[in-house]
């Protein structure tokens, strides 16, 4: 939530028209509600859409309000950075940033062409590499959740083993303990 606090109050900062801030502020909501979908309790797909009309409103937003390079450069650093948290382990952050450097376009007459390539190879390399670390750690987790859950089960007959049946055996012990607590008080 600070990512999008950081981000959108940049934007503030820089347009001060109520067109922009209708048009940041409704990316800005679509991107907090995909964050919190399952909290929200949003359909699954929900996550998806939000954020693919959020990225259409700022590449949008990037033609209508044209602003100076560096200005692009502050607004633009994190946002895949949101869509990172946002679905994380997925490739939408390069995407985005590829989709991000499509702002850089209106700005291109007063600029140098230099400058716009320093600028968009850094939006792209960094979206990339975390993009490519977030996927791996996503991998990882996988991995460990699925050797969690082979370690409780035989490999024959798919049933419990006995690491499974001490493991639910210590727990309903717990249970049992903290309902004698609890109840001879």
């Amino acid at each position: 939530m600070l990512l999008i606090a950081i981000v959108f109050s940049t934007y503030i900062d820089l347009h001060h028209t109520p067109i922009a801030l209708l048009t940041y502020l409704s990316a800005a909501t679509l991107l907090l509600t995909a964050y919190f979908s399952k909290l929200l309790r949003l359909p699954d797909n929900y996550k998806y859409y939000a954020a693919a009309i959020s990225v259409v409103i700022l590449v949008a937003s990037g033609f209508l309000f044209v602003s100076d390079i560096e200005e692009i450069e502050e607004m633009y650093i994190f946002i895949p950075f949101l869509y990172l948290l946002i679905l994380p382990g997925s490739m939408w952050p390069i995407l985005i940033s590829f989709l991000l450097l499509s702002a850089y376009y209106p700005s291109l007459e007063n600029n140098e062409l230099s400058d716009v390539i320093e600028d968009g190879l850094e939006l792209v390399v960094i979206a990339t590499f975390a993009t490519i670390m977030t996927y791996f750690q996503q991998n990882s987790l996988d991995k460990m959740r699925l050797f969690r859950n082979e370690s409780y089960t035989d490999y024959l007959t798919r049933l419990p083993n006995r690491k499974k049946i001490m493991k639910h055996m210590f727990a309903l012990q717990k249970k049992i303990s903290l309902l004698r607590s609890l109840s001879s008080t």
